[in-house]
């Protein structure tokens, strides 16, 4: 009977052990996703800004030659 009770107390253990796992793996994702994002983020923003810095650095080039 205490070999059974063994037994199941290291399953439980490794139940807890694996829960724990899960946790901090879901963290770390959920921590990658959001800095992923970010960073998405400030791409987009910068994909959107390209075209005005082009054409303010076109003009400020011809404006030099003058």
């Amino acid at each position: 009977m205490h070999d059974i009770d063994k037994q199941l107390q290291e399953q439980v253990n490794n139940l807890d052990r694996t829960e724990k796992s899960t946790a901090e793996l879901e963290r770390k994702i959920q921590e990658h996703k959001e800095e992923f994002m970010k960073k998405e983020k400030k791409a987009n923003d910068w994909k959107r800004q390209t075209p005005c810095l082009q054409k303010r650095t076109k003009l400020f080039l011809i404006g030099k030659k003058e």
